[in-house]
């Protein structure tokens, strides 16, 4: 009876250590991708405000796309690509043109 005690109290230590390590590491776990996913997106993503067009019976004849950078830096669209889909199918537009650079 006196040997089982301890090791009972042992287990249950450890269990519990165990347990409260698992937590911690969810938790840290959790923080990195929290970080890696602001980062993620506050230095590779675009605010988009606001998507306006005009169409002519089923002629897309403007659209117009107003973007916004999440930090200050300089953008090249010369090599934008825009998708465009109708729910059946996908269309890829790239813009072939000049383009000069835009200051966020």
């Amino acid at each position: 009876m006196q040997t089982t005690l301890p090791i009972a109290i042992a287990c249950i230590l450890v269990v519990g250590g165990l347990s409260f390590f698992s937590i911690v590491e969810e938790q840290l776990s959790l923080l990195a991708k929290t970080v890696d996913r602001v980062m993620d997106q506050s230095t590779t993503y675009l605010e988009i405000e606001d998507v306006m067009g005009k169409i002519d019976g089923k002629t897309i004849e403007r659209m117009v796309i107003f973007v916004r950078p999440i930090l200050s830096t300089k953008l090249n669209f010369s090599r934008i690509c825009l998708r465009i889909d109708n729910g059946e199918s996908s269309f890829f537009f790239k813009y072939g043109g000049s383009v000069g650079e835009l200051r966020g």
